[in-house]
């Protein structure tokens, strides 16, 4: 099994190849990004899946797996919402696969502009028949599903519940995110925070948050740049909008 790039922690094998390894050392432990739109930018939403050291005695924090939504990658390493938190092994393969579908239901919600004027999930359930979405009738097929046989097809729908509502939950979190947006740039919002992060080349972060007042303190992260001695870091402001009007 392969082990994450900045700890000696192994990665599981449900996290496949479309999962970025984006752990940096200064972290607790290791954690890898699914972008869940074709926009791989920093604009780009993300679930992100936190893998801590399998012996208790090693944590610095308690659970053993975190999964989290970010509405945008360039707020990674916080969490918009936590998804599920637990040790279950079996659970967190559940979750990282419901990632995996949620992105291809984002992926056909993007590639058919109409549908984006959902706001939620339900929203979306009276514009196009939500459940055939992306990947959702494949697993369910892959579960055992007939579409004949009443008792397998229980034991199918059984099977794959969890998996395709926490597809559904992440689906959900990415379309509120992209209302939120919407009412940010009609005023519905207003933006009254800033953030500073250091950047390093392109996937890592580290935050420093805001001052008094929400004026941004960007000696504390020049200063460790200059500590870090490298020189593919800067620093970059970035406004995040607060919530003032439902």
């Amino acid at each position: 099994m392969a082990q994450f790039k900045e700890h000696e922690i192994e990665r599981p094998d449900f996290l496949g190849d479309s999962w970025n390894d984006s752990s940096w050392r200064n972290d607790a432990c290791a954690h890898a990004t699914l972008f869940l739109t074709p926009d791989e930018s920093g604009e780009g939403p993300v679930v992100e899946f936190w893998v801590n050291y399998p012996d208790p005695k090693d944590r610095e924090v308690e659970w053993r797996y975190d999964v989290a939504f970010q509405r945008t990658f360039e707020l990674e390493s916080g969490s918009d919402a936590t998804l599920w938190i637990g040790e279950d092994e079996d659970v967190a393969r559940q979750w990282a696969r419901a990632a995996e579908i949620a992105k291809t239901i984002a992926t056909e919600i993007v590639a058919n502009p109409n549908l984006l004027a959902a706001n939620t999930f339900a929203e979306l359930r009276d514009l196009c028949d939500a459940n055939c979405l992306g990947d959702q009738e494949a697993f369910l097929s892959s579960c055992g599903w007939t579409g004949k046989d009443d008792a397998k097809d229980e034991e199918a729908l059984n099977a794959s519940v969890d998996v395709l509502n926490g597809a559904q939950s992440i689906v959900d979190h990415w379309l509120r995110a992209r209302a939120g947006r919407r009412r940010a740039r009609t005023g519905e919002l207003t933006v009254t925070v800033t953030r500073s992060y250091v950047v390093c080349d392109g996937y890592h972060r580290r935050v420093f948050p805001a001052g008094r007042d929400g004026v941004p303190t960007s000696t504390e992260a020049e200063a460790w740049i200059r500590d870090s001695g490298r020189s593919d870091l800067h620093v970059v402001e970035l406004q995040v909008p607060t919530k003032v009007n439902a």
